[in-house]
């Protein structure tokens, strides 16, 4: 991904937006020279592995705009540091944080190549954020390359600032599922929705489509931005981040993963039902129909009845269910086999 001559500086400031995503490509990169610059809360997370350097980040608006006065000298210090210590580095921001573009204004003065992987060019319904997005841009412009996880989002960038050709498409890495599904077809599935209820991963939609469904139960799983109102008896809520443990282990005893998006980039919970080999029924849109083969899920459309209709099929077709899980067999078994960009 990068040049080998060079020493690559990962600075992820975040403190757990794209952290499964980060964690994935910084192992990808275990054979170049890496350093990572991180947010101190992270220390426990990426210090056991790699040599680290800390900033200490905002907790709230207020003390990021005072801290903003006075980053700039220390994000020049640091990278002046690095420089000395490392010769030829280059870097590399796997998620977004306001104060990369401080890190990229210093490096193009200091002749350092930068690298930026962008997840959402057009923030989420229910997340929409104009500073954001034009923060964003702003480091577009600035970086030397831009990575997209989808070609979909990178034609969104097209379609607003023209065609370049530092832009490049760079899928998501498939994530660690920590776990194989084993459980065979069954005529009351359980259901799984997993990763954050924000507004648009489509939890409305999916409460509806299962009304009178014939399921043993619906999982929601992962901390919640809104409420979930429904009578439906059927359904359990845990609303808490997750761990790898946990995921892993709710990924083995659900029959079916549903990703009922109306809105979406990617998905690294689609890649968790990769590599976990879980059936999955998944909405037509966004940048998702290229994470995965047409043959490889039950693939609707934003509706309640396109969703109710997928979820039927998966329960009256134990053959679908079968070669579903045959398929993602496949993938995983390709994918890994391919050698790492």
């Amino acid at each position: 991904m990068f040049e080998g001559n060079k020493t690559v500086v990962g600075i992820y400031l975040s403190r757990k937006g794209c952290l499964a995503f980060t964690q994935a490509v910084f192992s990808q990169l275990k054979d170049q020279p890496l350093v990572l610059i991180i947010a101190e809360d992270n220390a426990e997370i990426f210090e056991p592995e790699y040599k680290t350097y800390k900033i200490q980040t905002a907790k709230s608006k207020v003390e990021h705009l005072l801290k903003s006065f006075t980053i700039q000298k220390k994000i020049d210090k640091l990278l002046e540091q690095l420089i000395k210590t490392y010769g030829a580095i280059e870097l590399y921001f796997p998620a977004f944080h306001p104060w990369n573009q401080n890190f990229i204004k210093t490096a193009r003065k200091k002749n350092v190549s930068t690298t930026l992987t962008i997840h959402d060019y057009i923030t989420h319904k229910g997340e929409q954020s104009k500073l954001i997005e034009n923060l964003q841009k702003k480091m577009i412009r600035l970086s030397d390359r831009v990575l997209f996880l989808t070609n979909f989002v990178r034609q969104q960038a097209i379609a607003d600032l023209g065609l370049d050709g530092k832009f490049k498409v760079s899928p998501h890495p498939i994530l660690n599922a920590h776990t194989t599904h084993d459980l065979n077809y069954s005529t009351q599935p359980s259901l799984l929705f997993l990763g954050r209820g924000v507004a648009y991963k489509g939890l409305d939609l999916l409460l509806a489509a299962i009304e009178n469904l014939p399921i043993q139960k619906l999982t929601i799983a992962g901390e919640q931005d809104q409420s979930i109102s429904s009578k439906n008896t059927k359904i359990d809520i845990i609303d808490s981040y997750l761990d790898d443990e946990e995921i892993g282990e709710l990924l083995a005893t659900h029959h079916i993963l549903v990703l009922p998006y109306i809105d979406a980039s990617q998905s690294g919970v689609l890649t968790l039902g990769i590599s976990a080999g879980i059936p999955m029924v998944i909405t037509k849109i966004g940048g998702l129909q290229e994470q995965l083969p047409a043959n490889a899920a039950v693939w609707v459309e934003p509706t309640e009845a396109s969703l109710k209709a997928g979820l039927v099929q998966l329960i009256n077709e134990p053959e679908t269910y079968d070669e579903l899980k045959s398929t993602l067999k496949h993938v995983l078994k390709t994918s890994r086999s391919q050698p790492e960009s």
